[in-house]
């Protein structure tokens, strides 16, 4: 008889394969542990937490794109030490803001074909009155994928769920939308930043048990360390997750009969009519006309800009294949097939705008689609066990963070020509 659940089926061979790959690589997918260690490296994350949770309210919620967003967010700002000066922004906050919208626009891409970037910022603008340019976005999610080395397809906790439920299954059993609920509202709170993938997964088992069957927990929790030990790190992210159960009310749901849970609905975001927008047409052109340099500029000589030159089709001789997720590019400033492209003057620019506009998107798009073997293999199982219909429940990350500098600061007069724009 066959013992697995239909939302947590037994990992095949070839799946223990990857799962065991996972346990070498998932220190990478976290952020290291000195960052968000002092109160404004916190407030930093928490803002980029308030940014994306308001941002992601739906009547139709796919939770995994903010839970996706600020795995890459921590990573970000770990790899980049903190260091916002080459982001745009007159402020902290609105540099952040960037960090963070662009991050959720990269996420929905890898969870969307059909997501756009026009209307999420036409939206950005109706609900929180932030005037953010399709180029601005272009430029930082250029910047993020770089910092991230492409790797985009992240090793989660998602991505051990299915190694540890058979460790629970002759105790009690859970549905998988309330695990994944406990691991995405752990994800709006700093303190669970720098646990391990794989500890978060366990925890969230561990924390549903003791929430759940308070009565078999300490038989559970012996089974458990008997048979795979439970490291100090994770007895802490227990204890931190049955709390944040308590506090903001999840629902544990139980695969033995008659047992249910409610669920909150979601509150529908309010339609506003969509003010007239503040950076002219003509102004973003020569945005768009600067991003187009800047991607031709990144195609020219050695790099170790993985996917993107895969996207743009070069000749299989002009890439070496490097060990890990590196693709090293051999120079090609000097090959006649790379052309530069400029814009004519006059009349056809809009169009030409248009058109290039749309190649590197498409050249971002198709990298994130087009990457390295092993993020391949990542995301075989990370596709699966992820389905929409088991993230469809309400984030309750905080969403009232206040600014970084204060509201004299944040509502200041803008200069159009840099940063985000507040109306």
């Amino acid at each position: 008889m066959d013992d697995s659940e239909p939302e947590f089926p037994i990992p095949t061979r070839k799946e223990l394969e990857i799962i065991k790959n996972y346990f070498n690589v998932e220190s990478e997918f976290i952020a290291a542990t000195d960052t968000f260690t002092t109160p404004h490296d916190i407030l930093f994350r928490n803002l980029a937490v308030s940014i994306i949770a308001k941002l992601s309210r739906s009547d139709d919620p796919d939770s995994f794109i903010p839970y996706l967003a600020m795995n890459y967010f921590d990573r970000f700002l770990s790899q980049h030490k903190l260091n916002l000066e080459d982001v745009e922004g007159r402020t902290e906050t609105e540099r952040v803001r960037l960090i963070a919208v662009s991050c959720l626009t990269i996420s929905s891409k890898m969870r969307t074909n059909s997501f756009s970037v026009d209307r999420f910022l036409e939206n950005l603008y109706r609900d929180m009155n932030v005037r953010i340019t399709p180029p601005m976005v272009m430029r930082m999610e250029l910047l993020i994928l770089q910092e991230l080395q492409w790797a985009m397809r992240s090793v989660t906790a998602f991505c051990f769920l299915n190694h540890y439920y058979p460790y629970f299954k002759k105790f009690c059993g859970f549905k998988r939308r309330s695990i994944n609920e406990i691991i995405v509202q752990a994800q709006g709170e700093h303190t669970f930043a720098h646990y391990m993938p794989s500890h978060i997964a366990i925890s969230a088992f561990l924390a549903a048990a003791q929430t759940k069957y308070p009565s078999k927990y300490s038989e559970i929790a012996e089974d458990i360390k008997s048979k795979i030990g439970l490291q100090g790190q994770v007895k802490e992210c227990v204890k931190k997750m049955v709390d944040l159960c308590n506090r903001l009310n999840i629902q544990i749901e139980s695969t033995e009969p008659g047992t249910r849970s409610t669920t909150s609905k979601v509150a529908a975001v309010p339609q506003e009519e969509i003010k007239e927008a503040g950076t002219s047409k003509e102004n973003e052109d020569e945005e768009w006309t600067g991003l187009i340099k800047q991607v031709q500029d990144m195609r020219k000589g050695k790099a170790r800009v993985q996917v993107l030159v895969q996207a743009e089709e070069l000749p299989d001789d002009e890439v070496t294949v490097a060990s890990g997720n590196e693709v090293m590019v051999a120079d090609t400033s000097d090959k006649k097939d790379v052309e530069e492209t400029s814009l004519p003057k006059g009349k056809g620019k809009a169009v030409d705008v248009d058109d290039d506009k749309a190649r590197v998107e498409d050249i971002i798009q198709r990298a994130l689609v087009k990457e390295p073997r092993m993020e391949r293999s990542i995301s075989e199982i990370a596709e699966v066990v992820v389905p929409k219909k088991l993230m469809n429940f309400e984030l309750k990350w905080p969403t009232d963070v206040p600014s970084l500098e204060g509201d004299e600061i944040q509502y200041a007069r803008p200069r159009q020509s840099f940063g985000c724009i507040i109306s």
